[in-house]
């Protein structure tokens, strides 16, 4: 469904995304949309292993984004009768730091 609604390069992103990590660890957890719906622990832990094996919250949070609108979706068309993505809690967002040159490295760099 979102094929359309975002870039090739996106999609593409959110595919592989879904199939090489969201996937295999429901897969694993045999959960299934029923066990997502009656125990959003298993969207939960999912992050809470996404973080522990060093991803940014930033990245967990767009995996979150992607999550619940599939489980919009399945809202929408009647799968399931609410989003279990909206009961459980997204990471905070780490806030940017930028990072400047100093004028030695400055100097260095422009060599």
């Amino acid at each position: 469904m979102m094929k359309q609604c975002v870039e090739e390069s996106t999609f593409a992103t959110y595919r592989s995304t879904r199939k090489k990590r969201v996937v295999p660890y429901l897969r694993d957890k045999q959960c299934t949309l029923t066990d997502l719906k009656e125990n959003p622990k298993y969207i939960q832990e999912y992050y809470q292993s996404e973080l522990k094996q060093g991803l940014t919250a930033n990245t967990v949070i767009h995996r979150h984004a992607n999550i619940r609108k599939a489980l919009l979706y399945a809202f929408q068309v009647g799968l399931i009768k609410s989003n279990p993505a909206d009961r459980v809690e997204r990471p905070k967002k780490e806030k940017f730091i930028a990072s400047y040159y100093n004028n030695e490295e400055s100097d260095t760099q422009a060599r």
